[in-house]
């Protein structure tokens, strides 16, 4: 990412995540390299494969943003026919199957999607003179260190101090619905309110903002729920369960723990080679998570 124009990073606090990804210029259109290495403050942000990996299914593939590439899956792992035209809602891919789908397109040479692609491979960190590299899991802190560096005004500044260790959880839950909403349940209609909120609950407490103790309260979701009461709901049950930073931490390893301890050896060393080079220029451990409690 770059910035050009620091005075007016407040601004962008208020686009959606649908609006950034519009907004953002792949390292693929600028004209040549030289271009790109000109001019701005050049970060790259990067991210442990593992928990990116289990983040982009829940979000993308679980939570049906991404249904053409269900379709794919179904067709490439789980062995399914051709699909009809109108059969764009394959809901039971697992996580086991999205990972061999990523193994299996990049053994054929045929590009992933930005949001699966590694790192290193997507942002080219030889030849883009970056000036910071953040990770994600000290993010809070590395950005708002980039942006004083890049005199980022005082008011932005304190509106992303907010963002980033006020309501940052209930930003994200907000945040999720609205594309789950639009692609999952009006455009292809793959479920009905109450399963997408069933679904979301579970992604929810995969990513530690609600206790996996707690089972899904249908009584919450009335059937003309509408998606912006929905995330609603989601931030009053995150507020009302009150999993502190810890326990939210400690959660979301065992989780993540759980669902790499189901995968195969060979799947595992297939997703280490493909981003090897992420876990070796971004320093991640290489072996799979395991939570010690």
């Amino acid at each position: 990412m770059i910035l050009h124009n620091p005075e007016k990073t407040d601004t962008i606090l208020h686009y959606s995540g649908i609006q950034i990804h519009s907004m953002s210029k792949s390292i693929s259109e600028f004209n040549g390299i030289y271009e790109l290495n000109k001019g701005g403050t050049k970060f790259l942000v990067s991210r442990d494969p593992y928990g990116r990996l289990l983040s982009g299914y829940l979000d993308k593939i679980y939570l049906m943003k991404f249904p053409l590439i269900a379709c794919e899956i179904a067709q490439m792992v789980q062995g399914k026919a051709a699909l009809h035209a109108n059969s764009n809602c394959i809901t039971d891919i697992t996580f086991l199957e999205f990972l061999k789908y990523l193994i299996i397109r990049s053994k054929k040479k045929r590009s992933l999607n930005n949001h699966f692609e590694p790192i290193f491979a997507y942002c080219n960190p030889c030849s883009v003179l970056y000036d910071y590299i953040l990770k994600v899991e000290s993010l809070s802190t590395e950005a708002e260190h980039l942006l004083r560096m890049a005199n980022v005004e005082p008011s932005a500044m304190e509106s992303i101090h907010n963002l980033l260790h006020d309501s940052i959880v209930e930003t994200r839950i907000q945040g999720t619905i609205p594309s789950a909403w639009k692609v999952g349940y009006l455009i292809y209609k793959c479920f009905s309110k109450i399963e997408l909120a069933k679904r979301l609950w579970k992604a929810f407490q995969i990513q530690g903002y609600l206790r996996d103790s707690v089972d899904f309260r249908e009584e919450l979701f009335p059937l003309n729920i509408s998606a912006k009461d929905m995330g609603n709901i989601f931030v009053k049950e995150y507020l009302r369960q009150n999993v502190s930073k810890e326990e939210r931490s400690h959660q979301k390893k065992r989780l993540m723990s759980d669902f790499y301890r189901s995968i195969d050896d060979i799947t595992i060393h297939g997703i280490q080679e493909l981003f090897r080079m992420d876990f070796l220029l971004f320093d991640y451990d290489i072996k799979p998570p395991i939570f010690e409690a």
